[in-house]
């Protein structure tokens, strides 16, 4: 199993009613060489409703990305989930990125994403 740092501690804010943030195409992770994924998502700190998704595709086409597993509610502390190959309904495809979403007014949370691949 391989490790990679999808993203380093971040804190992401905002003040509008709902606001979808996704993570910038230079910090993609290019996963194409693995069948299964453990994403390893901390949580230092969160407000107001945020959700977190893993996204995939096999090409940089950003309309193309599908969710690996169902939105996940920021909570404060640390989970795993995994996105096994043979078991996934959408395993992983090439590029693996975030998508958060936040709700209410204002939101924000601080966390970090590392990834075991295999």
């Amino acid at each position: 199993m391989e490790r990679f740092c999808l993203t380093e501690w971040r804190t992401i804010r905002g003040s509008s009613t709902i606001a979808t943030i996704t993570q910038g195409e230079s910090e993609w992770l290019d996963l194409g060489e693995y069948d299964d994924a453990m994403f390893y998502l901390e949580v230092g700190e969160v407000s107001g409703t945020v959700t977190l998704t893993y996204q995939t595709c096999p090409s940089k086409d950003d309309l193309s990305f599908q969710a690996m597993l169902p939105p996940i509610a920021m909570a404060t502390g640390a989970r795993v989930d995994r996105v096994l190959g043979k078991y996934a309904l959408v395993p992983v495809a090439r590029y693996v990125r975030w998508q958060l979403t936040g709700s209410g007014s204002p939101y924000d949370a601080t966390f970090q994403i590392l990834i075991g691949a295999s």
